[in-house]
């Protein structure tokens, strides 16, 4: 196993799993809805007492990760009585199928008070479809307890085993959030709290959101831009994250940036790094392998 400059062991996602959610980090078309979700989250209970306490700032960590063992401790429970539990054993699952319904409420209440103060475009993209995905697996539990209630106890293990399958989609997706882009991260643990509200993230979003149709009519206002400065950001953020000097890895951007247009060296410094390579062998890497142009002619 090999070690990041940290010293910490480097963990690689399988190519195909880190493809799917580079695709959903990329997609401009998902910012509309992650933009109105934002803005009602924000509005309706992200910022004041209520947002602090979903937020976690009473506890000095994120509240919404650890809120979700009680939903899916009651649905993997189900599923467990369900496969070893016999007839006897149905009620029990029922109610825990129920119970694990109501407790997904406040569970993603806690997720949109996060949610609403996040500023990273990517989070953002990929934050909207963990919702969206957790509503599907809320709403095939909520099935699957109709269901069993009725008599249909085939049918309610079936759903809940789509649900059930369809969280572990989610839960992946809600990973990637916390331990890759950091939301829910922040100053909790008696440090000063320099994080924005998130009303005043959402204006930042919307301001963002403006400025890009202004500098290109051609631009719809709801799709914010994919630019150089989008770019150094999400470096500049990466890197810090990572313990890197922000400086030194935009250096080692402009280097690459000879041979390659400057969007795409940024971005490749940003993928090595997240690969576990210290910015040196990023470096080497990058400025050893053909250029995108040169690629494309031995293709």
């Amino acid at each position: 196993m090999t070690a990041t400059s940290s010293g910490r062991p480097a963990l690689h996602a399988p190519p195909a799993l880190r493809a799917a959610v580079e695709r959903i980090e990329g997609d401009a078309r998902l910012d509309a809805a992650a933009d109105r979700v934002g803005a009602l989250a924000a509005e309706r209970l992200a910022d004041g007492p209520v947002g602090g306490a979903l937020r976690g700032d009473w506890l000095g960590h994120a509240l919404h990760p650890l809120r979700t063992d009680f939903p899916l401790g009651c649905w993997i429970s189900a599923g467990l009585l369900d496969l070893v539990g016999g007839r006897r054993a149905r009620p029990a699952a029922q109610r825990l199928v129920g119970l694990g319904v109501v407790l997904a409420v406040p569970t993603a209440l806690a997720g949109a008070a996060d949610f609403a103060t996040v500023r990273d475009r990517r989070a953002r993209r990929v934050g909207v479809v963990h919702a969206a995905g957790n509503a599907a697996v809320g709403a095939l539990y909520a099935l699957s307890w109709r269901a069993r209630r009725r008599g249909a106890h085939a049918t309610g293990v079936l759903l809940g085993m789509a649900g059930g399958t369809l969280a572990w989609g989610t839960g992946y997706l809600g990973g990637h959030l916390s331990f890759v882009r950091g939301v829910g991260h922040g100053a909790r643990w008696g440090d000063e709290d320099t994080t924005a509200s998130a009303q005043e993230v959402q204006q930042d979003m919307r301001d963002e959101t403006a400025e890009a149709a202004a500098h290109d009519p051609r631009r719809s206002p709801t799709r914010p831009p994919t630019d150089v400065e989008e770019e150094r950001e999400r470096l500049i953020i990466d890197a810090a994250r990572r313990g890197v000097d922000p400086a030194d890895a935009l250096e080692v951007a402009d280097d690459v940036a000879r041979t390659e247009p400057l969007p795409d060296a940024l971005r490749a410094v940003d993928r090595r790094l997240a690969a576990g390579a210290s910015l040196d062998e990023a470096k080497e890497l990058l400025l050893d392998q053909p250029s995108g142009a040169e690629r494309e002619g031995e293709g």
